[in-house]
């Protein structure tokens, strides 16, 4: 049985002090998620390049009259909402539009928890806060936040039995990142096996998120000649397995710190190994859910291991896992870890670029070298200066302030 609406959490035999523990440790992971967001989010767009090429994108748009995707498969939505609110108030106001959209990510993350009868609701946002990749790409104008909140916004909504604008939210995140097709698409499919929610039915559900969504790829498909080539992912070229491999190894550990996700790994054994840990997938929605989720962002990020923040998608999913699994000091783990690792972190490779490349986007070589370096937040106030140096390129007209209406 679903919860009712933002009704409190069932103790399921907690203690008060346990209670107020979930209370503290969302409360701190909160505090230092708003003092990385308060930190970087005025010192301009990032040093994602991607932001600039939507940046690039919605000033053709504006200035010619032309859409041309920032890159493939194209991420209309996010497209016009970054490019719009830069325009407005420049880097400010978009960056605060993603940190809106974080924000509410972490409440309704918090609400799916409740409404799939987490015991540990509050556990399963701290979780999501305390990553250093969530604190940065929360302050940063890029789209993973927004389609993050309308994914579990429409999930939310559906679980409370809002079908219509729940699917139609639904397919506003795949129409700001297509691979949330899969996401939505599974989801749905799962409600309707669990007849739950009276009125779904998965073919009517998937039909119109599927045309909804595709609605928003209309400009691309016409700018691609009404062809579909653009419908793909760029792979990593010139690199062979050996570098498929190592990405697909170190970088995942980047969501929490590499050592922290080594000793959550580590504990998670000798829980399982002391018969400690359950998987109740059977009798648990929540824990069937989360397993598809996390699965599919696995998939994904097995496709194209480059960018870490593919995986974020998975961590209230992987907060949930954790809870229904009885594997908390794990969760508590990650979280400590990861709050640490947001200011330092092991590195575990020495990467070399090829030479005159300052960004650092050629890649030439990597070995084995662990040593300690500045953590994702930390980067991202130390290296905001070249990174937008580096992302400014891809602008059609440069600006003087980022802070000011992009031209």
């Amino acid at each position: 049985m679903i919860r009712n609406w933002l009704s409190p959490p069932s103790s399921d035999g907690a203690s008060g002090a346990t209670i107020r523990y979930d209370r503290l440790l969302l409360a701190v992971a909160a505090a230092a998620w708003l003092v990385a967001v308060v930190l970087i989010l005025p010192l301009g767009y990032g040093r994602d390049n991607d932001s600039y090429l939507m940046l690039h994108t919605w000033q053709r748009m504006a200035h010619d009259g032309i859409y041309m995707p920032s890159r493939n498969p194209s991420f209309p939505f996010a497209e016009f909402a970054i490019g719009s609110t830069a325009a407005i108030g420049g880097a400010w106001l978009s960056n605060l539009l993603i940190a809106t959209c974080a924000a509410t990510t972490a409440v309704l993350a918090y609400i799916l928890a409740l409404k799939l009868e987490v015991a540990r609701p509050a556990l399963v946002t701290a979780l999501f806060l305390a990553s250093p990749v969530i604190m940065v790409q929360s302050a940063t104008s890029i789209d993973y936040m927004i389609a993050f909140s309308c994914l579990l916004g429409g999930m939310v909504l559906i679980l409370h039995g809002r079908v219509l604008p729940g699917v139609i939210l639904l397919a506003v995140s795949v129409g700001t990142r297509m691979p949330m097709l899969f996401y939505a698409g599974f989801f749905l499919w799962l409600m309707a096996r669990q007849r739950t929610v009276e009125g779904l039915r998965f073919v009517e559900a998937f039909a119109v998120l599927f045309f909804v969504s595709g609605l928003f790829y209309l400009p691309a498909w016409i700018h691609n000649s009404l062809g579909f080539g653009w419908i793909t992912a760029s792979w990593i070229e010139d690199q062979g397995m050996l570098a498929w491999l190592a990405r697909l190894a170190v970088k995942p550990t980047r969501i929490f710190g590499l050592i922290p996700s080594i000793a959550a790994v580590g504990l998670l054994a000798v829980l399982w190994w002391r018969g400690r840990l359950a998987l109740p997938w059977r009798s648990s929605f929540a824990t069937r859910l989360s397993l598809v989720m996390c699965l599919i962002t696995v998939a994904i990020y097995m496709r194209l291991p480059t960018d870490v923040a593919y995986m974020i998608f998975a961590i209230p999913f992987l907060g949930i896992l954790l809870v229904e699994c009885n594997a908390v000091p794990v969760l508590d783990l990650l979280v400590a870890g990861g709050l640490l690792t947001a200011v330092v972190e092991v590195e575990p490779l020495v990467i070399l670029s090829k030479d005159g490349d300052e960004c650092g986007w050629l890649v030439r070589s990597a070995r084995i070298s662990p040593h300690f370096v500045a953590g994702p937040v930390l980067a991202e106030i130390q290296g905001h200066d070249l990174g937008e140096r580096c992302g400014r390129q891809w602008l059609l007209i440069d600006y003087e302030d980022a802070n000011r209406p992009l031209p």
